[in-house]
C-alpha cells in the first residue's frame, strides 16, 4: 500500500488548520482556568470530567490532584501530561 498521498495530506496547511481550531482550549480558556485555580491556592484538587489532562500541565506542581473523566481511554492515550 502506497501511503505516500495519506502522508502528504497530514502535512497540508488544512490539517494543520483544523488542529489549530480543534484545540483552541487549549490556548484560551484552559490558561485562564489555571489561573483561577491557582488564586484559590487548594491543597488538593478532583478534576472531574479532565478529558486528557492537559491542563494539568499549567497548574502549580504543589497541589495535590486527582482526575476523573468516563472515558479513562483520553487519560491513558498520553499519561505523561499527567503530573502527579
Amino acid at each position: 500500500m502506497d501511503t505516500t498521498k495519506i502522508t502528504a495530506f497530514w502535512k497540508t496547511k488544512s490539517v494543520a488548520s483544523f488542529y489549530e481550531m480543534a484545540n483552541a482550549e487549549q490556548k484560551t480558556i484552559q490558561p485562564i482556568i489555571a489561573k483561577q485555580i491557582e488564586g484559590y491556592q487548594p491543597q488538593t484538587l478532583l478534576d472531574f470530567g479532565c478529558g486528557d489532562g492537559f491542563i494539568h500541565q499549567m497548574i502549580d506542581d504543589t497541589i495535590e490532584r486527582d482526575l476523573f473523566d468516563i472515558n479513562g481511554e483520553e487519560l491513558k492515550k498520553d499519561e505523561s501530561k499527567v503530573k502527579r
